[in-house]
Formats: structure tokens, sequence, C-alpha cells
């Protein structure tokens, strides 16, 4: 019987594309209830470009990131900052809102439900 080989080439800057090389004598000699049946090799998932880890932990966190926080829309996160409702403070161009003002914001939010 042929054999095959697996093989990793890099394609380009941190990118690599996985090479299947079978012998056309052993594929054609396998049966589908043989390929069906045969143990398949686990080969590791590569991410050539992981999503960067974010801080365990944030001092500040911009408008947009309080909306997703909330399951507001950004515009909505505008307002409440606007208004005074939610404390924010501008960093530059960027209105950012410090983590504990918007824990005050939510405890605020549950004692007025109560």
């Amino acid at each position: 019987m042929g054999s095959g080989k697996l093989s990793l080439e890099e394609i380009s800057d941190g990118k690599y594309r996985l090479v299947i090389s079978l012998d056309i004598e052993l594929l054609s000699s396998l049966t589908r209830a043989q390929i069906a049946t045969s143990p398949t090799c686990s080969v590791p998932q590569l991410n050539a470009n992981p999503k960067p880890q974010k801080k365990a932990m944030k001092t500040l966190l911009s408008v947009t990131e309080i909306g997703e926080e909330l399951d507001i829309s950004r515009t909505k996160a505008y307002e409440l900052a606007r208004s005074g409702q939610l404390k924010s403070a501008k960093v530059g161009r960027l209105c950012h809102v410090p983590v504990a003002c918007l824990h005050t914001y939510i405890d605020r939010l549950l004692s007025e439900d109560r």
C-alpha cells in the first residue's frame, strides 16, 4: 500500500497552508467504507493572526464600549454621557467613562427599579 504526507507551508507572513500529499495508488485502493472508518489524525488549529487579548481590567471605557456593555446603541450611550446620567471625561478628542462610574450608574438603575 502507498503512503501519504502532511506538511505546512508558509505562504505569507504568519499564514500557513496545509498540504496533503497522497500516493495515487493508495487513494484508488481505498473504498468508501475504508475511508469512512479509518482513524483520522487531528491537526492543531493554527491561528496565524490571533486577536489581541483585552486587558483584564481597564480604568476607562470608550462610549462605544459602554454601549456594548449596557447593550444599548452608541448614540444612546453618548446621550447618557452628555446628559450627565453617566459621568464621563474627555481624553483628547474622545469621550471616556471611568469603570467605577459605569458601576455607579448600574447601581442607580437597579435601585430605581425597586
